[in-house]
């Protein structure tokens, strides 16, 4: 029997694009490079000591897995941690969002920078749509969805519920792009979303996923997503969420480093503060899972008054919840069992009808 390499194996459904975007925002360099495709990154580690990395930013090399399990050895090396948790962190931190490269290394894409590309034809306000949706488990191939549709009008919130294991997690991750079905599509008011910009789409997305987590840096830094502060929209995100007086009586305020060596904040908090990061500069689409898991009293107020506060603005929300104080904030209800929607309606006509109660995973918190 071959054991695969551990960095393979941690390489697992990371491409060489965001391994790129995500050693940028902890400080690697671009370097020059002539070959179409490919990135040459960079990091001093003391005096004129330097190490780099070469990555593929286009699917199709025939040696891509091999050399972002190469570069994530070296960087795990350098950083003084395992390749299983530098694989994490590249992972949580692209869920839902588009790599924002282009602007820095755009000669080795060899695309336009961002700052000279067309603006994207997106709207500021829409409707959702998802037609006969057929999802595989990306890792294992497992089917997981089968004919999964629904349409959610601007200004409306869909509740997805359903016992363990039914799909709503993995709904989600194709809603926010993380996984691409096999068969169906996801439009936004009649546009295609696997045909709109990649980038301007994914700052029209907010993701809170089930199993969040903080990165090494400042609250205003994790807020924004560790691109530039803007220092107004990361109060009023962190407002949203219910968090904004708590972090003004801590000691360095949206300065507080959290994180690895940052400071120890609870559960609640740190949910709250990821779920700021959801709402920051007011997407389109808010998308939730699980959100109400680790929240306390005034966290559970505080996103239903921001699930309200986007409803008001013509967002579209969607929460994945078994929860009947945040299903309660929806307007329509989707029952998935075994990957199938079971039941589909307006809020009160399911919650009348009952059949969310009978799937037994209702939380009456």
């Amino acid at each position: 029997m071959i054991n695969a390499r551990p960095s393979l194996i941690a390489a697992e459904g990371i491409g060489g694009k965001s391994l790129a975007a995500y050693l940028l925002r902890k400080g690697w360099k671009s370097k020059p490079c002539k070959v179409e495709g490919v990135a040459i990154l960079e990091r001093e580690i003391g005096g004129s000591v330097s190490v780099e990395v070469v990555l593929p930013l286009k699917s199709g090399f025939d040696d891509e897995k091999r050399r972002v399990a190469d570069a994530l050895r070296t960087v795990a090396s350098v950083e003084g941690r395992s390749e299983e948790g530098v694989a994490q962190d590249v992972k949580q931190s692209f869920v839902g969002t588009a790599p924002q490269v282009a602007t820095q290394i755009s000669p080795a894409l060899g695309e336009p920078s961002a700052q000279n590309a067309p603006p994207a034809s997106l709207v500021s306000t829409g409707s959702i749509e998802a037609q006969n949706l057929h999802l595989s488990d990306p890792r294992s191939g497992r089917e997981i969805l089968r004919g999964v549709g629904f349409r959610i009008a601007a200004g409306e919130a869909l509740a997805i519920v359903g016992p363990n294991g039914a799909g709503k997690t993995s709904l989600l991750r194709a809603l926010v792009r993380d996984w691409k079905p096999r068969q169906g599509r996801i439009w936004i008011e009649g546009k295609a979303v696997d045909e709109l910009d990649e980038r301007a789409l994914s700052r029209q997305i907010g993701y809170l996923p089930q199993r969040f987590r903080l990165f090494g840096g400042s609250i205003a830094q994790n807020i924004c997503r560790f691109d530039s502060i803007d220092a107004k929209a990361v109060i009023a995100a962190a407002r949203d969420a219910g968090v904004h007086d708590e972090i003004i009586l801590m000691r360095d305020g949206y300065e507080t480093r959290v994180g690895a060596r940052g400071m120890i904040l609870s559960t609640g908090q740190e949910q709250r503060i990821a779920l700021a990061k959801a709402l920051y500069r007011d997407p389109l689409l808010v998308v939730l899972d699980e959100p109400g898991s680790s929240l306390d009293n005034n966290g559970s107020d505080a996103l239903a008054a921001a699930i309200a506060r986007l409803k008001a603005r013509r967002a579209v929300v969607v929460v994945a919840s078994n929860n009947v104080s945040i299903v309660a904030n929806c307007d329509k209800v989707l029952v998935l069992n075994q990957g199938k929607v079971a039941v589909y309606g307006d809020r009160d006509e399911v919650m009348r009808d009952g059949m969310p109660v009978r799937t037994g995973e209702f939380s009456r918190r």
